[in-house]
Formats: structure tokens, C-alpha cells, sequence
């Protein structure tokens, strides 16, 4: 049976668009990130999705699959140091990195809200290793059952874009408290994204997208220094090679100060112990 469309106003049907260009990508002859359980997912889900979203935008789903390709490589460097390590993700939609990345040790655990831990249990399987929590990422509950004493690597893809700037820094206090020696890691869209987005000209097919909270370039990450007297270190990740143009800006473009301003990118930030 399909599953109840999401409201296409609100920041959960982002999991979908997510979903249907990470898709859209791995079908590619040249794929990036190859993800068959993404394709399958949402054949099975039964949602008109090319209707809502229209084509796949191959720059855009380009783009989508080199990020999280930096969230992976993140993830597995963690768990080559720390292979009995937690990973909390949070606001991980329907993503499916646990599934590209599980060691078959590390503990996993999907922080979101009620309706797309809902989609999440109809459409992906589950194992032990596997837990979840429903509420949001600036909910501190979250945190509550998670050991402090073990290894531990926290995501946010495509999540801290949606969050006021407050909230944002929040979250990056509550984790530099409850969890010293660990890391975070998230990712930011330019100041240029988040303005059209805000005025409400950002589409795909008939799907438009929701208005970015915040911003932040690649070029201004050490500042976020300042948001907690834990933050140990602050490291930009590099963007892997990608095809043509995308390729071109985005690989080749983060290595200048000039255009780095303009570009998307991922931070990690490391929390010292007390």
C-alpha cells in the first residue's frame, strides 16, 4: 500500500527529494555513489515522486551524492579507529548510509521526527545494531541514552540549513557537553542558497523547496570556534572528484579562497575532554 504523502510545504518532505535524486544518481552510468537500496526504496514506497519533483536534475543529484560521500568516508574512518563506535544521526530522513557503511559492529542510532521515523520503519529493514529516537535534533532527549564513555561520531546531513542560527549553535553546545572527545559533523549552504530559498524561488518540478534558516561558507568556518570552549578542532572536509561541471566547481573550486565563499561544504568539529 503506498504510504501517505508528506505535507510538500513542510522540511520532512526534504527526505523524499533527498531520496528521489540520491536515486536518480545511482542510476547513473558514471554513479558517484552507487545505492541500489535508495532506488529500490522508493519504488516500493509507491509515491509519485517524478511527478512532485519533476526530472532529476543531474547537477543537483550530483551534488546530493558527493555529500554524502563526505558524510561516509567520515563515518568509516570512525569506526577504522573505533569499529564497537556509536553513530547518531541526526535528521537522517531516508537515508541509507548505515547500509553503505556497516562494519557489523557499529551502533546506530537515527534521531528524528515521529512522521519520518514512520516512513523509515514501513520502507527500510531494521536490526539490532539499529535504534531511534522521535523528536528533533535540537531536543536534548536525544541524548539521554547514549553512554558518553564510548566512541562516538555525530551527523547532521542536510539538517543544520533548517535550524535558526541559535539553534544551530545550541545543538553544537549540547554536544560539546554531554559528549567530550567526540565529534561533529554537518554540513552549510552559501549565503546566495539560503536567500533564494528565503524568497521562495528554489523548485523542482512542482515541489518548492522550504526556506534555509541558516547559512554559513566553507571560507567562515572557524568561527564556529567561538560557539564552545570544548571545540578542540575545526576541519573542512573536501569534496571527493565528480563529473563535468559540478566536478569542476565544486572539487576544484573549494581550493580557492575566492570561490570557496560561494560553496556548499561540510564541517567536522572535534570536542576536547574537560
Amino acid at each position: 500500500m503506498p504510504l501517505a504523502a508528506p505535507d510538500p510545504s513542510g522540511v520532512p518532505a526534504t527526505a523524499w527529494w533527498v531520496l528521489y535524486l540520491r536515486a536518480a544518481e545511482a542510476r547513473h552510468p558514471r554513479s558517484l555513489l552507487p545505492d541500489p537500496l535508495a532506488a529500490d526504496v522508493l519504488a516500493r514506497s509507491g509515491w509519485p515522486a517524478r511527478e512532485t519533483f519533476g526530472p532529476p536534475v543531474p547537477p543537483l543529484a550530483q551534488y546530493l551524492a558527493a555529500r554524502s560521500l563526505v558524510f561516509d568516508a567520515e563515518v568509516r574512518s570512525f569506526l577504522a579507529h573505533a569499529p564497537h563506535g556509536t553513530v547518531v544521526a541526526l535528521g537522517e530522513g531516508l537515508d541509507t548510509q548505515f547500509w553503505r557503511v556497516d562494519d557489523g559492529r557499529v551502533r546506530w542510532l537515527t534521531v528524528d521526527l515521529p512522521e519520518t521515523l514512520a516512513w523509515r520503519r514501513a520502507l527500510l529493514p531494521q536490526g539490532p545494531r539499529q535504534h531511534t529516537v522521535a523528536c528533533s535534533a535540537t531536543d536534548p532527549r536525544w541524548a539521554e541514552g547514549i553512554d558518553p564513555a564510548r566512541p562516538l561520531l555525530i551527523s547532521a546531513q542536510g539538517l543544520t540549513m533548517y535550524l535558526p542560527w541559535e539553534a544551530v549553535a545550541g545543538l553544537v553546545g549540547l554536544c560539546a557537553e554531554r559528549f567530550p572527545g567526540a565529534a561533529l559533523v554537518f554540513d552549510t549552504v552559501p549565503h546566495w542558497v539560503a536567500a533564494l530559498a528565503r524568497r521562495h524561488v528554489l523548485y523542482c518540478g512542482t515541489y518548492r523547496l522550504p526556506p534555509l534558516s541558516s547559512s554559513m561558507s566553507p571560507g567562515s568556518y572557524e568561527r564556529l570556534r567561538t560557539l564552545h570552549p570544548r571545540i578542540a578542532g575545526v576541519r573542512r572536509l573536501p569534496w571527493p572528484p565528480c563529473r563535468g561541471l559540478t566536478g569542476l566547481v565544486l572539487h576544484h573550486g573549494q581550493r580557492s579562497p575566492l570561490v570557496r565563499w560561494a560553496l556548499p561544504g561540510t564541517v567536522r568539529l572535534d570536542f576536547r575532554q574537560p
